[in-house]
């Protein structure tokens, strides 16, 4: 969506890359204790956890009181560049609990501002630094930021409990923690039902796909279901999302999971339709709309119908590349069958789309061809 492209990008872009701005706390003690942190990663004493606090508490004192996006952003930073890392796990844990309990009050504080301005830009400024911090234990200040006003805002809150290193400790053994995965997937499936914006959705699908629970599948499934409304009405934007949707189904369909065939049944369907608008849309879709469905098309036989079929191929991509229309269709009909054939994914997933009244084996629905621009223009004249 190329206004939220603008909206998100564009501002946050400023919001990232502005900086330089006068910085008054001493980082000369966080500094010390960081660089004693990288060499020995011991825990941490009071003179440490003290260091930690005080540091801290003057970074975002300057937040608050900067005159300016760039003092915040530079404020920001400072914070940002000292959270540590797996190689300092005692001292980044430690600054991590520190983080939160200074964010706790701030938000507090906030709620009696009453200067939407500046309470917007410091807003902003503070979750992105909790998606920066890329800690399980600030999650809830991204969920509760879930359903706010601003884009960019929301955009930032989602991303805070979506990114890969959030995915990544919740699928560790060692930090993975069932409830908070099932609390922000719940969180998200909420914002799903309202969000439009595409490059959000994206971010939870994206979440949705790689962190296998229950309700993580199920959210896929409930993803696919939109999708393929969106497609039957010809209503469906941000195409770019179908990638990351089917790459994600496809993998639910070949682990051999307990739903196995409804995540490829719901696969072989949104693929069929991204195929079919592709072909169906070539006089009515934008240059943008096709590219971006070609790109989708490629990308889901190199990954998600290779890990299926158990095999590379490259035909789709192929027919998409040459705009050869009655290859793609053949290759279509291949993949997911014609009337009594099955095709190579229902035979490899032994799924079926259920049978017609005569009890041949149903395919994929059909789109229907949306009218042509001068057809339009003639109904409408």
């Amino acid at each position: 969506m190329v206004t939220m492209k603008w909206a998100v990008f564009t501002v946050v872009s400023v919001i990232l890359a502005v900086g330089g701005g006068a910085f008054a706390a001493d980082t000369e003690g966080i500094d010390d204790v960081l660089a004693s942190a990288k060499k020995t990663n011991q825990a941490l004493g009071t003179l440490e956890s003290g260091i930690i606090d005080n540091f801290l508490a003057e970074a975002f004192d300057e937040l608050l009181a900067a005159e300016g996006q760039a003092e915040m952003v530079t404020a920001r930073l400072q914070i940002t560049f000292r959270k540590g890392s797996e190689k300092t796990g005692h001292y980044s844990s430690s600054f991590v609990l520190a983080v939160r309990k200074q964010l706790k009050d701030i938000f507090g504080q906030l709620e009696t501002w009453d200067d939407p301005v500046r309470l917007q830009q410091v807003t902003r400024n503070l979750i992105i630094l909790v998606a920066d911090m890329e800690s399980l234990v600030l999650v809830d200040f991204g969920i509760d930021k879930l359903g706010d006003d601003d884009v960019i805002i929301r955009y930032w809150a989602v991303k805070a409990i979506s990114r890969p290193a959030i995915a990544a400790q919740l699928n560790s053994e060692m930090t993975g923690d069932a409830d908070v995965a099932d609390k922000i997937v719940t969180a998200l499936d909420k914002v799903a039902e309202t969000e439009s914006y595409g490059e959000i959705l994206e971010l939870i699908v994206g979440f949705a796909a790689s962190i296998d629970t229950i309700k993580a599948r199920e959210l896929l499934l409930k993803f696919a279901d939109m999708r393929i409304a969106a497609y039957e009405d010809w209503s469906v934007s941000d195409e770019h999302i179908d990638a990351v949707l089917l790459n994600g189904l496809g993998a639910v369909a070949a682990a051999n999971s307990v739903i196995q065939k409804e995540a490829g049944r719901k696969f072989a369907q949104l693929y069929s339709y991204v195929i079919q608008r592709f072909i169906s849309g070539t006089d009515v879709l934008s240059e943008d709309s096709l590219a971006t469905l070609a790109s989708v098309i490629v990308d889901v036989e190199a990954n998600a119908v290779a890990k299926i079929l158990g095999r590379t191929q490259r035909s789709i991509r192929t027919a998409v590349e040459k705009k050869t229309y009655p290859a793609l269709q053949r290759e279509h009909d291949d993949l997911f069958g014609l009337p009594g054939i099955a095709g190579k994914l229902p035979v490899k997933l032994s799924f079926d789309y259920g049978k017609g009244p005569s009890g041949t084996l149903m395919t994929p629905k059909k789109l229907t061809p949306p009218a042509k621009p001068e057809e339009t223009a003639t109904d409408a004249g």
